[in-house]
């Protein structure tokens, strides 16, 4: 997968299948766990992004801005520090997702907004890079997959919003 812009969205995947067998054989309930996987996820991202501008991994394609930035393998060219585009889109929407947890109202919502969140950032952030070469178009990898990521969390939004057995009880407040 290296090279293909899927190494994030393959853990993603994965993890995504193995929580689903691990909590179907253990009896747990999936989607309010996926809710506690959604919360972290983004904050997760923000370090390992933090990590690939450290490597000089994923990097953007060639750009004049003053930001630019040169990195090892970029032959002295000045590239978008596409890393730390996404570790701030990521700190955003973890930011994000803590606020609008007291506004939840069924089991599977904050790992849907995480996916769909990530999803059109990292689908529009891919054209700042030039690393993951074109599979369809103009559409790489990681930009199918981030359309498909899309559609499916619509999909089980709207699919879940209407499940009575995922609703998230009301909290009291003590006054």
């Amino acid at each position: 997968l290296e090279g293909g812009g899927l190494s994030f969205y393959g853990a993603v995947i994965s993890s995504f299948l193995f929580d689903w067998l691990y909590l179907k054989y253990r009896g747990l309930p999936f989607w309010s766990t996926m809710d506690c996987v959604g919360m972290g996820l983004p904050l997760g991202a923000v370090f390992a992004r933090l990590g690939c501008w450290l490597n000089g991994c994923c990097h953007g394609a060639v750009c004049d801005l003053p930001w630019a930035m040169v990195f090892p393998g970029t032959h002295g060219a000045r590239v978008h520090p596409s890393q730390l585009y996404e570790s701030l889109a990521c700190l955003i929407i973890f930011i994000g997702l803590q606020k609008w947890k007291k506004n939840q109202r069924w089991y599977g919502q904050m790992f849907l907004l995480y996916l769909s969140s990530y999803a059109i950032f990292r689908f529009g952030a891919e054209f700042l890079r030039d690393d993951n070469p074109a599979q369809w178009w103009v559409l790489t990898m990681a930009h199918l997959t981030s359309l498909v990521a899309l559609a499916l969390a619509t999909l089980t939004w709207k699919k879940l919003a209407s499940d009575i057995s995922q609703r998230v009880p009301p909290t009291v407040s003590a006054s």
